[in-house]
């Protein structure tokens, strides 16, 4: 209970303040207007009535009048976990992580007004959900990069296509408790040919790789890259990664996945680099992984079918002291089916070899790059 408390020497009487009092100190905060002129709005709701109400009553109805609410904010209700959400919830808080953030969109209500939406992946030790985020709240998507932990206070939940979704309106906010410690900062030492791919459900979507160095090598992957992504990354250039989702690739490889490209700042510095020496063709030998190779096309870029309907183009490539057949697969038999004459230089990067029923071949991968000059 609230107390007033008079500022004379100790022992002074302390009075208990009344509901009435506490009720007017509420209105006299909310409304913005002078203790003598809600007093008189009081007596005057009283005289209206013929005084049939009391002090208390037409506080209340001066206060629904003015359309302040004069009680005490609804207390907010303790932290939950993700396990813990279903839908119909309101005002709960939960501290989770955050492991992907979307783009902010704008969309027109049925009332003509504009609004904004965000949508985010978190997560806790429990499970994942979707955090939508309205308006105002969608703006501070741009600080929710992968790794950082939040905390959500005074948010609601909804069904929604994929699960309970959490959701942030006007009276929601978010509190960043840590930014993510995931932070690599290196240079660019290859960069990857994007690939196009389609997901299980249809949607076409693109993802483009490159090689960072500092105290070792990791290959990033970014998901559906913009212009600018692909345009800029480039060998030489100093980045900072700043989260991410680190995972091991096929071979053990330490690889660092992307989906929110706001995370990668270019840092408007370049090093040397030496480029990777191309092996002679003489000297490559069976199973070999992550080749570079270099010559002369020596024949026709004839795009072919096998019987299952995969696409491919063998053709011959020359350096100084022998010929090997080069295989392309699926898109990038397209591309070289497009592009690569007789008598052009190329040069591929992240190849390997292996032996055929027709000897010695080389394999263009999905991630090798193909310089055409």
């Amino acid at each position: 209970m609230d107390y007033l408390r008079n500022d004379g020497d100790v022992g002074e009487m302390v009075i208990p303040m009344s509901d009435f009092d506490r009720l007017f100190s509420s209105l006299k905060e909310k409304s913005g207007l002078i203790e003598t002129e809600l007093k008189s709005r009081i007596e005057d709701k009283k005289s209206s009535l013929g005084h049939l109400v009391n002090d208390d009553v037409a506080l209340r109805l001066v206060a629904k009048d003015l359309g302040v609410n004069i009680y005490e904010e609804q207390t907010e209700k303790p932290a939950v976990k993700i396990e813990d959400l279903i839908p119909g919830l309101s005002n709960i808080s939960v501290s989770v992580r955050i492991q992907r953030a979307g783009e902010i969109k704008e969309f027109t209500r049925k009332d003509g007004s504009r609004g904004k939406v965000a949508r985010v992946r978190v997560a806790d030790e429990t499970g994942s959900a979707t955090l939508v985020l309205w308006d105002e709240s969608a703006c501070i998507v741009s600080e929710l990069v992968e790794g950082t932990t939040i905390s959500i206070h005074s948010a609601y939940t909804k069904q929604g296509f994929n699960g309970v979704e959490l959701h942030i309106g006007q009276k929601g906010r978010i509190e960043i408790i840590s930014k993510s410690e995931n932070t690599l900062k290196g240079t660019v030492v290859r960069v990857y040919d994007p690939i196009d791919f389609t997901s299980r459900d249809g949607r076409h979507g693109r993802v483009v790789a490159f090689t960072v160095r500092n105290e070792q090598e990791f290959k990033v992957l970014v998901w559906n890259p913009s212009d600018n992504i692909v345009l800029n990354i480039k060998e030489g250039i100093v980045v900072e990664i700043v989260g991410g989702t680190r995972k091991r690739g096929l071979n053990g490889e330490p690889e660092i996945h992307i989906n929110n490209e706001k995370i990668i700042k270019f840092l408007n510095q370049t090093s040397d680099i030496d480029q990777m020496k191309a092996k002679r063709l003489s000297e490559i030998k069976d199973e070999e992984k992550d080749l570079v190779v270099e010559g002369i096309i020596e024949s026709e870029s004839n795009l072919c079918d096998t019987q299952s309907g995969k696409q491919y183009v063998r053709l011959l490539l020359r350096d100084q002291e022998a010929t090997l057949p080069i295989t392309f697969w699926n898109e990038k038999a397209e591309r070289i089916a497009r592009m690569a004459k007789r008598g052009m230089r190329m040069r591929i990067e992240g190849c390997s070899s292996r032996f055929t029923p027709n000897g010695l071949e080389i394999i263009v991968n999905r991630w090798s790059r193909i310089i055409l000059n």
